[in-house]
This record gives structure tokens, C-alpha cells and sequence, in this order.
């Protein structure tokens, strides 16, 4: 399966080596070697995404076709971040720990390691409230979210979404 995806990099790369645009995939890898917006591309440039873990990366340090200036893109990017990752993200979350719930503080603006400690103490103590029942789609799981970190606004006051 790994290989299978590494294959796909390596095509995606050679389809598209010097686009720039981000498409509905949002920044990263993915978006700076597949500029074409559509249903497949896009899955694969967020594949990619993931897979290299570069749309964290790019948000954390302003990389990648990745910038902070925008809730709505912001706001899109969690939202495929979670489609993609949603079981490793609970799983985590209910732990307290893991690189996928890091990557996601992350993406609300937790740059710290304070404030991803936060972010995920609260995701830990709140985990009830966010996964409300065994099937949340990823569109609840985010609106549980966002309503458990703004009544926990004072304590994750170091996680901007900007």
C-alpha cells in the first residue's frame, strides 16, 4: 500500500512540477506539484498532504503555499484534515496524545508546545462532548470541536485560528 502510494507521489510530481495554486486540497505539498482543481487531483494533492505530513508543516512555519491569512481556507483545511484522519484523531484524542491530534492543535493555531498540550488536554477532558456517539461524521466531530474549545476559549488562549 505504501508503495502504491509512493507511486502516485512520484506520478503527481511529473504531471504537475511547477503549479502553484492551492486547490481545495489547501496548501502543501500536494498543492505546490497539482495546480488542477478536480475531484481526483485534488485527492491525491491532499494525499500527499498527509502522507508527508507538509500542510502542518507548511501552516507551522508558513511554507508550502501555506499562509495564516485566511479563516475560511483555515476552516477547510481542518475540515479535510479530519475526513482523512477522523478514527486516528479520536483514538488520540481519547489518550491524550499522538501526532495526528498535534497536527490538528496545530492547524487551530496551537504553535507551542504549551498550547498543543493544552489543545489536547481539553480534547481529552471534553472527549464525550466532542465524540457525542461511536459514528460522528467529520462534520459534527469539528462543530463539537470548535463549540469545546470556544467554552474553553481563556485556557487555549495561546491557539490562535487565523
Amino acid at each position: 500500500m505504501k508503495c502504491i502510494s509512493n507511486l502516485i507521489g512520484v506520478v503527481a510530481i511529473f504531471i504537475s512540477f511547477s503549479s502553484y495554486g492551492a486547490g481545495d486540497a489547501g496548501c502543501g505539498l500536494g498543492s505546490m506539484i497539482i495546480s488542477k482543481n478536480s475531484k481526483g487531483l485534488q485527492l491525491l494533492a491532499l494525499t500527499t498532504n498527509n502522507s508527508t505530513l507538509s500542510q502542518p508543516l507548511g501552516i507551522t512555519f508558513g511554507t508550502s503555499n501555506c499562509s495564516s491569512s485566511g479563516i475560511v481556507l483555515n476552516e477547510k483545511e481542518i475540515q479535510y484534515y479530519v475526513e482523512v484522519n477522523q478514527s486516528e484523531i479520536t483514538r488520540q484524542m481519547s489518550v491524550g496524545r499522538g501526532e495526528k491530534v498535534e497536527a490538528l492543535a496545530s492547524l487551530y493555531g496551537c504553535r507551542s508546545e504549551t498550547a498543543v498540550k493544552d489543545f489536547i488536554d481539553v480534547s481529552r477532558t471534553e472527549f464525550g462532548r466532542i465524540q457525542t456517539h461511536n459514528r460522528v461524521d467529520a462534520e459534527e466531530f469539528i462543530k463539537n470541536l470548535n463549540q469545546v474549545i470556544n467554552e474553553n476559549s481563556s485556557r487555549l488562549s495561546d491557539c490562535h485560528m487565523s
